[in-house]
C-alpha cells in the first residue's frame, strides 16, 4: 500500500477533493492524504483513484474481496484493464442499445428525421439525394394551416438554404448552369417578358394604367412595383380582403379586366367607389406582393439605385431610403421613406408620390428586406447636430 500511495502522489492533476486540497499541495502532502484514505475507507479509494492503478496493484485488495462494495470495484476496474471475450461482447452491446435507445426516441419525437431538418442541417448533402429531383415551387406555397407571416418567414429561412446550396457547390466547382434555382430564374425572367410584353400591348391599346400600375402619375409608377396577374388570380393572395375592401368583387373585377354588368346597375357616384375600391384592393395586394423573394430582388435593385429617395438629414449623407408606412390599415395615412442609417422616417418630397397610401407598402416590407439583406444595412450614426451660439454649446437647462 505504501508504494502505491508513493507513486500515486508523484502524479499530476490527481483529483482530490476541495475540502481536502490545499492551494497547491506538494507530493508529500498528496501522500499523506492517499495513505489516510487507504487507512479510512478502501471502497473509497478504488472509486477515486482505481482507474490509475495497474493490474499486479489491483491484487493487493484481494485480502478484502469479502467486502461487496471492494470486490464490485476490483471487478469492475480488472475489466477495463484487462477485459474478457464476454466482457467485450456486453458492452458492445450496452453501446449499442443506448444508440438505438437514442435513435428510438429521436424518430418517436419526430422532427429530427424531417426533411426540413435534414435539410436544414446538411443543405448541399439533402439537394444532391433528394432535392433536385423535388418541385422547388413548392417549398415556396403555403402549408394548410400556416399564417401568411410564416409563410414570408419560411421563404426567407429558404433563401438563406438555397445560398447555403450555391455557395457549396460553387466550392466544390460545379458548373453555373447546374447551381440550384438558375432553373427557376430562367423560366420566372421568361414569364416576366411575356407578362411585360401582355401588359404593354394593353396599355398601348386601352391607354389605361389602372389596371397595369394603380396609379396614373410616372412618378408613383417609379414607386409602386407592377404586380404580377398571378398574384391577383390565386386566392391565398386575396385571403382576408375582402372584409376591408368595400366592393370588393367589382373592385377585383376592375383590376383583372374582366367584363361585368355592374356599370349600367351603378350611378356615377357608386362607379366612382368601385374604381376608389380598385385602387385600395390593388394597393392591400401590392404590400403583400412586395414581400415575395422575387420582387425582394426588384425592390433591391431599385434600392441601390436610391429610386426611393435620399435621407434629407445630412449626417447621414445622401443614404437610399426605403418605403414604409406608419399603419397596415388603409387611409390611415400616407407613404414615407424610412433610413436604414438614422433609423427614422420622413415625408417624400414629390407632391405625387406623397398621395399614395402608406398601407400599400406596410409597416413590415422596410424592415424584412434590411433582415434579407443584411450586407446592405449601414451602421447606425453617431453624429449629432450641436446648437452653437458664437462658437459655444448652449446650455440644456
Amino acid at each position: 500500500m505504501e508504494d502505491i500511495a508513493e507513486r500515486l502522489s508523484k502524479l499530476e492533476n490527481l483529483y482530490f477533493p476541495r475540502a481536502l486540497q490545499p492551494s497547491s499541495p506538494s507530493p508529500s502532502q498528496r501522500k499523506s492524504l492517499l495513505r489516510d484514505l487507504l487507512s479510512r475507507d478502501l471502497a473509497v479509494f478504488l472509486e477515486r483513484y482505481g482507474t490509475q492503478l495497474t493490474f499486479e496493484e489491483l491484487k493487493e485488495f484481494e485480502f478484502m474481496k469479502d467486502d461487496y462494495e471492494i470486490n464490485w470495484h476490483l471487478n469492475n476496474l480488472r475489466s477495463l484493464i484487462s477485459p474478457t471475450t464476454k466482457e467485450l461482447r456486453s458492452r458492445s452491446k450496452k453501446i449499442k442499445n443506448r444508440r438505438r435507445a437514442y435513435l428510438d426516441r429521436l424518430i418517436c419525437d419526430g422532427k429530427y428525421f424531417s426533411e426540413d431538418a435534414m435539410r436544414e442541417r446538411e443543405p448541399y448533402l439533402h439537394h444532391e439525394y433528394v432535392g433536385k429531383f423535388q418541385d422547388p415551387s413548392g417549398r415556396r406555397m403555403a402549408r394548410p394551416g400556416e399564417r401568411w407571416s410564416e409563410t414570408l418567414m419560411r421563404r426567407s429561412e429558404e433563401a438563406i438554404l438555397v445560398e447555403k446550396i450555391r455557395g457549396e457547390q460553387q466550392r466544390l466547382g460545379v458548373a453555373q448552369r447546374d447551381w440550384v434555382g438558375n432553373e427557376r430564374e430562367q423560366q420566372e425572367e421568361e414569364e416576366e417578358e411575356d407578362e411585360d410584353e401582355d401588359e404593354e400591348r394593353k396599355e398601348a391599346e386601352d391607354g389605361e394604367s389602372l389596371v397595369a400600375n394603380g396609379t396614373s402619375h410616372p412618378l408613383e409608377r417609379n414607386l409602386k412595383q407592377t404586380v404580377r396577374s398571378q398574384m391577383l388570380v390565386d386566392d391565398f393572395n386575396l385571403c382576408g380582403l375582402s372584409g376591408q375592401v368595400p366592393y370588393y368583387d367589382y373592385a377585383l373585377d376592375l383590376i383583372l379586366d374582366v367584363e361585368s354588368s355592374h356599370g349600367d346597375m351603378f350611378t356615377e357616384e357608386q362607379n366612382e367607389l368601385v374604381e376608389s375600391a380598385a385602387e385600395m384592393l390593388y394597393g392591400l395586394i401590392h404590400v403583400r406582393y412586395v414581400l415575395t423573394s422575387k420582387e425582394m430582388a426588384a425592390m433591391l435593385e431599385k434600392y441601390t439605385n436610391a429610386e426611393f429617395g435620399r435621407c434629407p438629414r445630412v449626417y447621414c449623407c445622401g443614404q437610399p431610403c426605403l418605403p414604409v408606412g406608419q399603419s397596415d390599415i388603409a387611409r390611415q395615412s400616407t407613404v414615407k421613406i424610412y433610413c436604414p442609417k438614422c433609423e427614422d422616417i420622413y415625408s417624400l418630397r414629390s407632391r405625387f408620390q406623397n398621395n399614395i397610401d402608406g398601407a400599400y407598402f406596410g409597416t413590415t416590407f422596410s424592415h424584412l428586406f434590411l433582415m434579407t439583406c443584411g450586407h446592405l444595412k449601414p451602421q447606425k450614426v453617431s453624429q449629432s447636430y450641436v446648437p452653437r451660439v458664437f462658437g459655444f454649446k448652449i446650455h440644456k437647462p
